[in-house]
């Protein structure tokens, strides 16, 4: 799969999936096209990277919960948070919608 970057943490929060096995020395992309299928090819570590769901407790957070906000969307290869929820567009666009602004 090949999308713009600054798609994924769109499309990572609408269909609730987290990316794992980030290097943490490894710059990450700015806006640039990502090619998800050769991720381990770029980052070296082939059996390291996967796209999961998220967890069952994070898929029932509301969109005001503040829980949400601090789900992840790409972990590093020490499943340390590096891009949540927080940092999507998509969901500072519905958060504001739920809100009525």
């Amino acid at each position: 799969m090949t999308m713009p970057w600054s798609s994924w943490l769109n499309y990572a929060f609408k269909h609730k999936l987290c990316f794992i096995g980030w290097l943490m020395d490894a710059r990450l992309p700015d806006g640039a096209y990502y090619d998800f299928k050769d991720a381990s090819n770029d980052l070296k570590q082939e059996d390291a990277i996967q796209i999961v769901s998220w967890k069952e407790e994070d898929m029932e957070h509301e969109i005001d919960d503040p829980d949400l906000r601090e789900v992840p969307l790409v972990k590093s290869t020490s499943h340390k948070c590096l891009i949540a929820v927080k940092d999507s567009a998509k969901f500072i666009d519905e958060l504001a919608e739920s809100k009525g602004l």
